[in-house]
């Protein structure tokens, strides 16, 4: 995958999906919660930010969920739970 940091566009969707975009909105990569790993109870996704090195994005979620996903394999690194209730 040929991500340049400066021209990429990371969306973060209320259907459990994290879209990327290369400049020419042209899609990169699909990043979706329920197709790799069944995660329950996350709510939808509130905020994203991709890593300096692209190989990472972090989400947080509205039920107080935040997961690091590693983008090539679509896979979770880590995923921190109830950080808080609503």
């Amino acid at each position: 995958m040929n991500i340049v940091p400066e021209k990429i566009i990371v969306l973060g969707m209320n259907t459990d999906k994290i879209l990327i975009y290369n400049y020419n909105q042209t899609e990169v990569r699909i990043i979706d919660k329920n197709a790799y790993e069944k995660l329950e109870g996350t709510g939808d996704i509130s905020c994203v930010e991709i890593a300096k090195n692209l190989k990472v994005i972090v989400a947080g979620y509205n039920k107080g969920w935040i997961i690091l996903w590693e983008i090539s394999s679509r896979k979770s690194l880590k995923i921190i739970q109830d950080l808080y209730t609503t």
